[in-house]
């Protein structure tokens, strides 16, 4: 029931910011300010700053992908987030295999812990862009949470390569 409920103060506070407005570039959103950048091809690699880590395993990329994550105010969201929010952009919207990550945490974690992306796809129905949550179990590994982005993601319809994670306890 927790977890029910932040997933959904998640989708509140992120739904609530509307599409119909330009973009700005995500070093100017929410006091974003870049904290790591790659290029990371076929062969696979790390991308990574003191508080996340993302191994991309071979294969998991076509084609050389020009990568960063960005730490993001994440002073939007209160109850059970235990580790800053991050946008990650440049990741193609195919990925073949899953992206481990690593999310250090501060604080008290429940028996459940999850990792929560986000991506904005357009809906064909109602002919707009929608944004659907993804989440991934993780488990404390020496003050860092966890878990993976999935492989195998439908991209047909991502509008962008922009996600947005952070974790519940």
């Amino acid at each position: 029931m927790k977890r029910l409920i932040s997933i959904i103060i998640i989708a509140l506070a992120l739904i609530s910011c509307s599409e119909d407005k330009p973009t700005a570039p995500a070093d100017e959103i929410n006091g974003a300010g870049i904290v790591a950048s790659a290029n990371i091809g076929s062969e696979g690699g790390t991308i990574s700053s003191d508080g996340i880590r993302i191994d991309i395993p071979p294969g998991a990329f076509s084609e050389t992908q020009s990568l960063a994550i960005y730490s993001v105010d994440s002073s939007l969201f209160d109850e059970g987030i235990v580790t800053e929010t991050f946008r990650l952009e440049g990741f193609p919207t195919r990925i073949s295999k899953p992206l481990r990550i690593s999310i250090k945490y501060n604080g008290n974690l429940d028996e459940e812990s999850l990792i929560i992306f986000s991506d904005v796809v357009y809906d064909e129905l109602f002919d707009e862009n929608i944004t659907i949550y993804e989440e991934s179990e993780a488990v404390d590994s020496s003050g860092f949470l966890v878990g993976f982005i999935p492989g195998e993601r439908d991209g047909n319809n991502i509008n962008n390569s922009t996600m947005l994670c952070l974790a519940l306890r």
